[in-house]
């Protein structure tokens, strides 16, 4: 099939003009490549939630894909609805190019028996999914197909879902991000370790909530957050405000921390409020993939307030060393301090 005619198609499909033979010709194309189906399912969301004109501005995404994407906006134009694109926050323009960008996407598609399968037109939910996972030491961002904007912290994973038939956004989220979330009549809720919950619909936070940590927090920088759990604990908060929920009690109470400190992570700035050496070293093994062993007791000993220009690890060690009576040595990875 030509590539001109694919794309004549899919608009068709999209803006419910195809023929049944049209489809079905779509249908075959599709059917011989599962990255088509991918392309098309991401185009499809974007369509749904007439968040075109965003992705295609902010994305990473393939030439191919972009192509696409804009031949269809020129088409179906009038058919679209856009969302109103939301503030951006400014944080996120201070980005450095050296952070590594990744998206991995699951769009779980087991069978194509038919097009109502395949394009979500049957009576059964579909959704289709975006997963994207930071390792240790790296850091990515990544724009959801509603035009959300994620920055991953590192060992951080986000899997983001959409539900057509329910018109939900739903996220499940583990390590830290800041997020823009789009502005949408589909709420957008985050699910995070300890079974909290972060029901939002177009605001700007940051989240730290790892697998490993005693606690979660919430910074909200712009709009609203409703945070809540099955215990029946419940907070919302407003422009300023942070929250802390304490996985082992689980309660939640506010905190008096700066929440526009809580991202300074995305400008390489470590900012610590009376933080121990142990906690010190578990933030540098996910910073910057190392393992970390102490002598004795040292690691509650020392404590630490004030701000760090993170540039590499020794240097963070060097100026741990400067601060207190420690000392360390480096082999590649490991790294000892006594």
């Amino acid at each position: 099939m030509l590539e001109e005619n694919i794309y004549t198609l899919m608009v068709k499909h999209l803006t419910k003009e195809a023929s049944t033979e049209e489809q079905e010709e779509l249908l075959v194309w599709l059917s011989e490549c599962e990255t088509r189906r991918r392309l098309f399912r991401s185009l499809k969301d974007a369509f749904d939630l007439g968040r075109f004109e965003a992705i295609v501005d902010s994305s990473d995404a393939p030439a191919e894909w972009q192509k696409i994407a804009k031949r269809i906006m020129s088409e179906a134009k009038p058919k679209l609805k856009p969302v109103p694109e939301p503030k951006p926050a400014a944080a996120i323009g201070r980005f450095r190019k050296i952070w590594k960008y990744a998206a991995i996407f699951v769009l779980g598609l087991a069978c194509m028996k038919s097009l109502d399968a395949l394009f979500g037109e049957s009576h059964e939910p579909q959704q289709f999914a975006v997963q994207v996972e930071t390792g240790r030491g790296e850091r990515s961002k990544v724009t959801l197909p509603d035009g959300t904007v994620v920055m991953l912290n590192v060992s951080s994973q986000i899997t983001y879902a959409y539900d057509q038939k329910a018109k939900t956004r739903t996220a499940a989220f583990r390590g830290e991000g800041f997020f823009e979330v789009a502005k949408s009549d589909a709420p957008f809720v985050v699910t995070l370790p300890g079974d909290l919950r972060a029901r939002v619909l177009g605001t700007a936070f940051n989240l730290s909530a790892y697998e490993d940590d005693a606690s979660v927090t919430t910074s909200l920088l712009e709009g609203s957050v409703a945070l809540e759990h099955p215990s029946g604990e419940k907070m919302t908060l407003v422009q300023g405000q942070s929250a802390v929920f304490d996985r082992t009690t689980q309660r939640m109470a506010l905190s008096e921390k700066n929440p526009s400190r809580a991202s300074g992570w995305m400008n390489n700035r470590l900012y610590m409020d009376d933080m121990s050496l142990a906690q010190m070293c578990k933030y540098l093994e996910r910073r910057f993939d190392v393992e970390i062993t102490m002598t004795g007791e040292i690691g509650e000993q020392f404590h630490y307030t004030g701000v760090l220009q993170e540039e590499s690890i020794t240097d963070v060690l060097d100026a741990l060393c400067r601060l207190s009576r420690i000392k360390y040595q480096k082999k590649g990875r490991i790294i000892r301090i006594e």
